[in-house]
């Protein structure tokens, strides 16, 4: 669950981005629709936060902040440390719990130094969302 698929059938008119809503044993894959800034990764520095809880900001055009979409990947450059256990991540003010791409059940298992780049997608489905950490 969770899993993302980049698709690329040109031919069929099927191309494109793909999260599994579905389980492991029983994948559903839906497409991520144009909406928001969803099928992309989007490169984010980090700024002020703390250890274990980072901050971020992403905006769509000038001063226009992103929404929390299905499917929005971000690679974020930690200006803080993240450790194994519960972490957050506030991006634009709105913050949720950093867990396992793996079981979103489950806190990250790795540590994060300062300067380290963590790869997350956003899933909504989850408790009431969740930063899901990419190859954890």
């Amino acid at each position: 669950k969770g899993a993302i698929m980049f698709a690329t059938d040109v031919a069929t008119g099927s191309s494109g981005t793909y999260v599994n809503t579905g389980t492991s044993a029983s994948p559903v894959w839906n497409r991520l629709q144009a909406t928001g800034l969803a099928g992309g990764t989007y490169y984010v520095e980090g700024i002020n936060g703390a250890a274990n809880a980072v901050q971020g900001s992403l905006f769509s055009a000038g001063t226009t902040k992103i929404s929390l979409v299905t499917g929005l990947i971000v690679a974020l450059k930690l200006n803080k440390t993240l450790q194994v256990g519960g972490n957050t991540f506030n991006l634009n003010g709105t913050v949720k719990d950093i867990v396992r791409a793996s079981d979103p059940t489950k806190n990250i298992t790795s540590d994060y130094s300062v300067g380290s780049v963590i790869t997350m997608t956003y899933t909504p489905g989850v408790g009431s969302g969740v930063w899901q950490a990419v190859g954890e």
